[in-house]
């Protein structure tokens, strides 16, 4: 009993030391009141602009502003939703209403989002970002921990882990929502291996919050990774046919429930594909070059920050690069492991050398992939980055398969694995000083010089050959894992803190006079195009434009129209116009003796209210003459993100217009009798209305998201049950 206790307080202890670390390595966010999220580009934008600090840099590094133009407007939406207490199921606030759940990227499902539910949007995401660092530690850690490795070893893979590029670095972006559940789908598919086909609950679950993390080619990319390792580990373990079958069918129950599991999510996302389309500049050309392998070696040389390098004339960003690093103990634990592997047993040899193929194959297919099936329909969404989420999990495990036989060696074995390591770590360090010295300046002035990166990395190479020394003359699981840890939580704090970009919060999106004056309009925000970049759904503004860069069709062609037809906008419910001086010279210049001047911006931009804008609902009688006017006797009376409340006051049968995106799922009805709901000549809701005063009440009701909801809620009722019946039977077993 007393040694069960003390391998339980280890255990506790190494989770705790995990939620310090991230304590730790967070300390802009306790200490200095910062957010882990990149909104500066706001700050150049006029309607912030004046909340700008003195001094500070424009962004360089387009890759971004995918935090200021989506990621925190989506999460200023939902902790005001929850605020609110109204399903955050549709977005009003940005093109004229957008299915918000649908769009997956809003991670309206995410574990990590829950603090959005009850925390105000910026000490949420203080706090999002530490739940994820701790979670993906004890994960990394745990799965260690099933794969036999002792506690101070497994405790360097969690750290490793936890600090590894695409969680730390990408903590504000959804792929590390994603990542984090890895190790246990890693794990599942080492469970199946051994032909434990009981445990497919494991990877249900795993897979299911990977795909509620908000992105998919990256769940895509983890999935591609466990077969790659199932495949390279029945392969290398040979293991017999019976236990084949088994497997196989327990794979396909995985991979089957954590779909199910996520049915909510996909489901109305396969809905809104079919009627969206993407607005503003695609993504980044994401592709990598032989020559970024030199990041795997050192991961400063494309500078500290998260800037831009040169390359083929094309501004490109260099955080996909520096994913290709995992830490220099790792890299230098390949040539350990090659050293020691001979005296490895069977199974310990069969485990690590698949983890080693899976690692290479996953590397190659990030430099091939995008080269050969980019222009493929759907497979082509996935990105280099996606290829490589699990390598930090993968090569940590294999340094501490490559730590645990080193100090497990006879002094017979030693002397003949220290023999080999006295030419394969020359090798590589030699390698690595002919990459450092072939390498020519890129212009970036934050990139150290060549000596300075040599120093550093020679000095870690040094502690590395140290321990290994010290732990030749005195073998010891617990030194060589806890030296080893601290080692590596060096290194990927030192390459990877400088790239995360920390805002003060009184910057996120301040409560500028000029945002202020917006907020006074009461109406949606129309007007100059330079609105399409203007992410004023950040503020809860509502706007005409969808700056994250999600569009209805219907929406989308309603825009174009614009460009030919700009008093269409006099029907979009936007009663104040924001115009530039241009504007008011050439698209709108018929029209400028109806606008009445509501305030001028230093910046030039001038706030207009247009005196003949339709309401944002209206009537249109049955049967109108050409020219005859249409009687504006309805009104918004109450609204809430998934509904709507328009009370009409008709003499005649009409036709109420609500100003407002028509997509299905909008249910509409009039004296609590259902109307079907049409979509208007320019994209907006239409309901037929009979004469006299009635309440017409516009409802969110999309059929997917209720679809996906039972089915979800099914297979977590199944999934649960399996879960239950593995711990049970561990807690039998152990008694």
């Amino acid at each position: 009993m007393r040694g069960r206790y003390r391998k339980a307080g280890e255990n506790l202890l190494a989770l705790a030391l995990l939620a310090f670390l991230a304590l730790l390595v967070s300390y802009p966010v306790l200490l200095y009141d910062k957010a882990p999220i990149a909104t500066d580009s706001v700050l150049f934008a006029p309607p912030w602009e004046e909340a700008r600090p003195a001094g500070l840099e424009g962004p360089s590094n387009p890759a971004l502003h995918a935090m200021a133009e989506a990621y925190y407007p989506w999460y200023a939406f939902l902790s005001d939703s929850a605020a609110r207490q109204d399903w955050p199921l549709w977005n009003p606030y940005e093109g004229c209403g957008v299915p918000f759940l649908a769009i997956w990227r809003s991670r309206c499902l995410s574990p990590f989002s829950l603090p959005f539910y009850f925390l105000p949007v910026t000490a949420a995401l203080k706090l999002s970002s530490i739940l994820k660092l701790v979670i993906a530690g004890w994960a990394a850690f745990y799965a260690a921990r099933r794969l036999g490795f002792r506690v101070p070893l497994a405790l360097m893979v969690g750290a490793a882990f936890e600090l590894s590029g695409v969680v730390f670095m990408r903590s504000s972006w959804p792929i590390s929502d994603t990542v984090v559940w890895l190790p246990f789908l890693f794990l599942f598919s080492e469970r199946l291996v051994l032909g434990h086909a009981r445990y497919w609950p494991l990877g249900a679950a795993a897979l299911g919050l990977m795909f509620l993390g908000g992105d998919p080619e990256a769940t895509g990319g983890a999935v591609l990774l466990v077969f790659v390792f199932t495949f390279s580990r029945v392969l290398l373990a040979r293991k017999q046919p019976e236990v084949r079958m088994p497997s196989l069918v327990a794979l396909a129950a995985g991979l089957g429930f954590g779909v199910s599991l996520a049915a909510v999510q996909i489901l109305p996302f396969i809905e809104l594909w079919r009627e969206s389309v993407r607005t503003g500049p695609g993504p980044q050309p994401n592709i990598l070059h032989v020559a970024d392998l030199m990041n795997a070696l050192f991961p400063f040389f494309l500078g500290r920050g998260p800037g831009l390098m040169i390359r083929d004339g094309v501004q490109m960003s260099v955080l996909l690069p520096r994913l290709l690093y995992v830490g220099l103990a790792p890299i230098l634990a390949v040539p350990l492991w090659l050293a020691v592997r001979g005296f490895a047993d069977k199974a310990q040899r069969a485990r690590i050398d698949a983890i080693a193929a899976t690692a290479g194959v996953m590397t190659c297919l990030a430099f091939v992939w995008p080269r050969l099936l980019g222009g493929v329909p759907v497979v082509g969404r996935l990105q280099p980055q996606h290829f490589l989420v699990g390598n930090a999990f993968l090569f940590a495990l294999l340094a501490a398969g490559a730590a645990l036989e080193w100090v497990e060696l006879d002094p017979e074995e030693c002397h003949s694995a220290i023999l080999r390591l006295t030419i394969a770590i020359p090798a590589v360090l030699l390698a690595a000083l002919i990459l450092l010295v072939t390498l020519r300046h890129n212009g970036n002035d934050h990139v150290p010089s060549s000596t300075a990166q040599a120093a550093l990395m020679a000095g870690l190479a040094a502690a590395f050959v140290i321990l290994l020394a010290t732990t030749a003359f005195r073998p010891s699981p617990r030194l060589i894992g806890y030296l080893l840890c601290g080692i590596m939580v060096v290194d990927l704090f030192l390459a990877f803190h400088p790239a995360v970009i920390y805002t003060p919060t009184e910057l996120l999106f301040p409560e500028t006079d000029f945002i202020a004056s917006l907020k006074a309009t009461g109406t949606r925000a129309g007007g100059t195009a330079t609105l399409r970049q203007w992410p004023l759904s950040g503020n809860l503004i509502p706007q005409l434009h969808a700056p994250s860069g999600v569009g209805l069709t219907r929406h989308e062609a309603f825009v174009k129209r614009l460009e030919k037809e700009p008093l269409l906008l006099r029907r979009a419910g936007c009663g104040a116009l924001l115009l530039t001086k241009q504007d008011i010279q050439t698209t709108f210049a018929p029209v400028r003796p109806l606008l009445r001047i509501r305030r001028v911006f230093p910046s030039g931009a001038v706030l207009f209210d247009d005196l003949e804008a339709k309401p944002r609902a209206w009537l249109k009688l049955e049967g109108d003459a050409p020219g005859q006017d249409e009687p504006s006797v309805s009104m918004v009376t109450q609204e809430r993100n998934n509904e709507v409340v328009v009370h009409v006051e008709s003499p005649q049968n009409a036709g109420l217009v609500l100003a407002d995106a028509w997509y299905p799922g909008w249910v509409a009805t009039v004296g609590g009798e259902r109307v079907p709901v049409e979509p208007e000549e320019d994209f907006f809701r239409r309901v037929r209305v009979p004469a006299g005063a009635h309440d017409v009440v516009f409802t969110y009701k999309p059929l997917s998201v209720r679809l996906g909801l039972y089915v979800s809620c099914g297979a977590a009722v199944i999934v649960l049950y399996g879960l239950i019946s593995i711990l049970t039977r561990r807690f039998k077993r152990r008694r």
